[in-house]
């Protein structure tokens, strides 16, 4: 890994020597979030996620950290990249991605597969006509190639413009499969569906979708799965939010018994109010869970240079 890693550096710099190209984009930013337990007195958590971002011409890096009072605690994610022609683009580092991955409206769940989930090793995404990416992960986690290459993962995503995505993904690792759709054709509308599947013979199955809508101040989303095995199990989430100036009135609500998102097993209440800033957001908030009676005050912060 260490090997890809100073080949994937040594790129970056003879890409900055000879490129006379636009000057280097960075970006910095953070995402925060203090919880305080009602139920428990002097309980709170804290989670943190701090990334940035470099591109220069067609190479570049990102990074994320987590922590919580450390807030550079641990690195969670790292990436060296470079678009060695417009039909071929090349990753290295502790990958966390994939071309094949839909996400959900409201909390951003993935429900494809992340070809790369936190793994060091090797992304290589070719393009050869526009709208049709393929992909295929290696990871580096071995002294026996061998046996890295029997941990591979295959991706494709197809393009519709103004019509739809259609991605399928395929990990060795776990024998994980999964295909999904996200639909374009309707204007301020999104509307995504899939499946995913892990282990030998469907020994875990699950069917998600979710639906986002925009009419005027009016924000409406809901997110759902679908336990299929080893035991049936579901969750909906719903949101509504209604912008007011630089204000954001919303609330979450999700109920399920024990699913593969939520597992509140019951019902899950979230109003809030947003502030937007130039740079960021902060976001506070009441969660109530009814089937244990907590109650927590989420306070949420992102901010970005």
């Amino acid at each position: 890994m260490k090997k890809v890693l100073v080949l994937l550096l040594a790129l970056v710099a003879v890409g900055g020597v000879f490129a006379a190209d636009p000057a280097p984009a960075l970006t910095f930013g953070m995402y925060g979030k203090v919880t305080a337990t009602v139920a428990t007195a002097d309980s709170y958590a804290i989670y943190t996620e701090t990334y940035l971002t470099y591109k220069v011409k067609d190479m570049g890096l990102n990074a994320t950290v987590i922590g919580a009072a450390d807030i550079f605690a641990t690195p969670r994610n790292y990436k060296f990249w470079y678009q060695v022609c417009p039909a071929a683009k090349i990753s290295a580092g502790l990958l966390r991605e994939g071309p094949a991955r839909l996400a959900s409206y409201i909390d951003g769940n993935g429900f494809s597969t992340r070809m790369a989930n936190v793994e060091a090793g090797v992304l290589a995404e070719l393009t050869p006509v526009q709208g049709i990416t393929a992909a295929v992960f290696v990871p580096v986690s071995t002294a026996k190639p061998l046996d890295d290459l029997q941990k591979s993962a295959f991706g494709l995503s197809f393009a519709i413009p103004n019509i739809a995505t259609i991605v399928s993904a395929y990990r060795l690792n776990g024998y994980e499969f999964s295909v999904g759709a996200d639909l374009k054709a309707i204007k301020d509308t999104t509307l995504k569906a899939g499946f995913k599947n892990t282990g030998n013979l469907g020994a875990s199955s699950v069917l998600y979708g979710t639906f986002g809508k925009k009419v005027g101040d009016l924000n409406i989303g809901v997110d759902a799965d679908f336990i299929v095995k080893p035991a049936a199990a579901y969750g909906i989430e719903g949101m509504v939010e209604y912008t007011i100036g630089s204000y954001v009135l919303g609330a979450v609500a999700s109920i399920d018994n024990g699913d593969a998102w939520y597992a509140y097993n019951g019902l899950w209440v979230y109003p809030y109010i947003k502030r937007n800033f130039a740079a960021g957001d902060i976001k506070v908030g009441v969660t109530y869970n009814a089937k244990t009676a907590v109650i927590q005050l989420p306070v949420k912060f992102e901010i970005s240079f």
